[in-house]
């Protein structure tokens, strides 16, 4: 069982990193006596370090008498970085940039600054930029950032009450419900976050949009009612990188030609999608699993001047749907 957190002094700290090096640099391990001597410290602040790095840190490593040993490549990105590490968070910045509010985006900086300096002090050369790297997104939304952060306390077990505005409501229909939340995990797709957890008004498992939530409040004193699912189950049966909606899943054929199709080429709408040239560089052809028949089709309007197909028919409906609702408010015309 996991500790609770305490933060550790300098010389575990210090006993920690060379501990990490010396397990990396040995596959025979050590024992505590001989990591004593490398950190020049107690075996009782060996011993301190060795618990901090595998209750607070999840660290893989394991005693087989008389020798301590790594089960697998470890290390401390924040204390020991490497240039990995500091590419990772750059780009991680760079993205958080897009949907953060300004004073999360200046923490992640200042995060990036402190691991460039420990790299730099440690004599490594060769580092990026901090800021060579920017993003940018069409569709996205600001977090709120104290909304964001009571959502995630709320995945420790906590249900909320949240006032949820509803964007895809009939008319007539009031602007916002009040729902019942068992928050589960939150989640950042195409520049939106989402929360996904039971709602107890829906009985059942639900997505919202954060960007749609105006309040949230801890009901106090309300326990859970649902087991919260593995990590793997939480946003259903699919994979949740390709797509947060569930509307009528399927398998779709595209064929896109031209400057559109070299475009389009290496964009990945799922990770099975099969992509052939049917015309080397000028008809691409793509079969890809969907999720949304909705999601897709609304996708497919950013490469519709160099649309040659598209299958199934119910997939081309919605599709033509979209166009045919744009035409009718005049905001697209043709001649016949």
């Amino acid at each position: 069982m996991r500790s609770s957190f305490r933060a550790p002094g300098p010389k575990v700290v210090d006993a920690a990193k060379t501990i990490i090096d010396a397990l990396t640099s040995s596959q025979a391990g050590a024992s505590k006596g001989e990591l004593a001597r490398l950190c020049s410290a107690s075996k009782e602040t060996v011993q301190r370090a060795l618990n901090w790095l595998r209750n607070d840190n999840n660290a893989p490593i394991e005693f087989r008498r008389p020798v301590w040993r790594l089960t697998e490549p470890y290390r401390l990105p924040l204390l020991s970085p490497q240039p990995d590490d500091l590419t990772a968070v750059v780009l991680a910045g760079a993205m958080l940039e897009t949907v953060a509010d300004p004073d999360l985006a200046h923490r992640v900086q200042e995060l990036v600054a402190e691991l460039d300096q420990r790299l730099r002090a440690a004599g490594t050369r060769g580092l990026i930029p901090a800021r060579g790297v920017s993003a940018t997104m069409t569709f996205g939304a600001t977090i709120d950032r104290r909304r964001l952060e009571k959502l995630l306390q709320a995945t420790l077990g906590k249900v909320v009450e949240i006032e949820h505005r509803k964007v895809w409501r009939k008319r007539g229909e009031p602007a916002f419900a009040t729902i019942r939340l068992e928050p589960w995990s939150c989640r950042v797709h195409d520049g939106m976050a989402y929360v996904r957890g039971f709602a107890r008004d829906r009985d059942g498992a639900r997505t919202y949009r954060i960007a749609d939530i105006d309040s949230v409040r801890v009901v106090p004193n309300a326990r859970t009612s649902q087991r919260r699912p593995p990590p793997d189950e939480i946003w259903g049966d699919r994979d949740p990188r390709f797509g947060i909606d569930e509307h009528k899943p399927g398998e779709a054929r595209i064929v896109v030609r031209g400057a559109v199709a070299r475009w389009f080429e290496p964009v990945v709408l799922h990770p099975q999608q099969e992509s052939r040239w049917l015309e080397p560089n000028e008809v691409l052809e793509r079969r890809v699993p969907y999720r949304s028949r909705r999601e897709l089709a609304r996708r497919l309007l950013s490469i519709i001047d160099g649309l040659v197909m598209v299958e199934p028919e119910e997939l081309r409906l919605e599709l033509s749907g979209y166009v045919k609702a744009a035409h009718d408010r005049g905001l697209i015309t043709w001649e016949a």
